[in-house]
């Protein structure tokens, strides 16, 4: 098997960015400790990738993210322009390849990974990561792993900047915020966006979470408020125009009686009535994004990088602004 970063920090007693660091001749690497990290690169056998190179880059989500989520399958389709005839191989986190003893023999000729759709913390992934030295680059996901990069949204000033345009515009003071358990990453950074924007800015204002498995359930939540919102920001479009149909239906309107802000602008926003407030996470680009990263990782020897691309609001009639096109 190949000699990695790791192999070479074991070796030389001292950490995997610190490897990293030396090989690129980047940092403030003490001479002698560099000179010893090259010397047992030398010895293990290591070359670095240069771009003329061929890659091998796997692609792994849930099983559900290409057949029931629009976003993920645009995560999908920048990932496979980006990459091209280096993407050699495209999994679920059930799939077969993922149990302990055939781990090995399903990823060991790849150079990197790139996950959506899962959490750090869940099994399979998690034991990818730590079976694994290959380089992992996670989509809207968050972690303290010095060895996994990432590429995100940037959630919690989306959702400050949507909330703060609902305070100061439209004059709303009590929020709620809506999520689908167990609550990912991503949405706990659009949470706190969100909650920061409330306490900054409204000395009696508040915000609720309305978080259970089930869409059906949050809607439930909701109608059983003591205090009715004036407005709801949710996860995602696909929440908002779910609670936004089912309490039109009770006859409740929208923004009359509550305004109703989504994210990621998918067409169900647009084919709204009335038409759905959303953000513009652009997807396709996170996704040709990531695959550029890793690359760009594996080309040059790093330990990991992280990227944040800029989501633009859409004001539209669900949260009280004029409705025209945008």
């Amino acid at each position: 098997m190949k000699p990695t970063l790791s192999d070479i920090a074991r070796e030389a007693n001292v950490s995997v960015s610190t490897v990293s660091q030396a090989l690129r001749g980047k940092g403030t690497v003490a001479k002698e400790t560099k000179d010893r990290i090259l010397r047992v690169a030398r010895e293990l056998g290591y070359n670095r990738k240069t771009s003329k190179d061929e890659l091998r880059i796997g692609v792994i989500a849930q099983t559900s993210s290409f057949t029931e989520s629009e976003v993920y399958k645009q995560y999908f389709a920048g990932i496979k322009h980006e990459l091209g005839d280096a993407l050699h191989l495209v999994a679920t986190v059930e799939s077969d390849l993922f149990p302990i003893d055939t781990i090995t023999n399903g990823f060991a000729d790849l150079d990197g990974i790139i996950f959506f759709g899962g959490e750090e913390e869940h099994p399979s992934i998690k034991h990818i990561i730590d079976q694994t030295d290959l380089k992992i680059i996670m989509i809207n996901r968050y972690t303290d792993n010095e060895r996994i990069s990432t590429v995100c949204t940037n959630n919690f000033e989306a959702y400050y900047e949507v909330t703060t345009h609902l305070i100061k515009h439209h004059c709303y003071k009590n929020f709620a915020f809506a999520c689908q358990e167990p609550i990912k990453s991503w949405a706990r950074k659009r949470f706190q966006g969100h909650q920061t924007a409330v306490e900054r800015h409204l000395e009696e204002g508040q915000t609720v979470l309305l978080s259970a498995p089930r869409r059906k359930e949050i809607v439930k939540l909701l109608l059983e408020l003591d205090s009715w919102p004036d407005a709801l920001l949710a996860e995602s479009d696909g929440v908002a125009c779910y609670i936004m149909e089912s309490i039109q239906s009770q006859g409740i309107k929208v923004p009359e009686d509550i305004a109703i802000v989504g994210c990621d602008d998918l067409p169900v926003s647009r084919n709204s009535t009335p038409r759905l407030s959303t953000i513009n996470t652009s997807p396709r680009r996170l996704g040709e994004t990531a695959a550029r990263l890793l690359k760009e990782v594996i080309y040059n020897g790093y330990c990991s990088a992280h990227i944040t691309i800029p989501a633009r609001p859409i004001y539209r009639g669900s949260c009280g602004c004029s409705d025209g096109a945008d």
